[in-house]
């Protein structure tokens, strides 16, 4: 197994290819992430096109590395979740949802009634 050096201050580190690897596909994942982000907050279509195709490109390379790392047994992948947990995650997940869609409704409701009674009053 290859190994790289990085000096730095006389100390001298080593990496081998798989902790590079490994952190090159952790990076992608990280870029994908703040590639979402900005193509969320993005209110240049054309920018926001940019940035889909960046994305795109990482995660067409994030898939690449990651079924190399697989093919090498250089990635170890989480434990299978048991069904039980998933069904529980989603259970607590459309709680959630169902809270905050309770919320916004709630707020929305609110929001108008203080619109109609400010134009009651501007008529008045």
């Amino acid at each position: 197994m290859y190994t790289n050096q990085i000096t730095q201050s006389g100390t001298t580190v080593r990496f081998h290819e798989e902790d590079l690897a490994n952190l090159v596909l952790a990076e992608l994942k990280r870029t994908a992430e703040e590639y979402t982000t900005a193509i969320l907050e993005a209110q240049n279509p054309q920018i926001r096109h940019i940035l889909q195709t960046l994305l795109q490109k990482t995660l067409n390379d994030q898939a690449r590395l990651f079924d190399t790392l697989r093919s090498l047994n250089w990635y170890e992948a989480p434990a299978a979740a048991q069904p039980q947990e998933l069904q529980k995650a989603v259970q607590s997940k459309q709680q959630c949802w169902n809270k905050l869609q309770t919320f916004a409704q709630q707020a929305l409701y609110q929001r108008q009634q203080q619109t109609n009674q400010g134009a009651q009053q501007f008529f008045s």
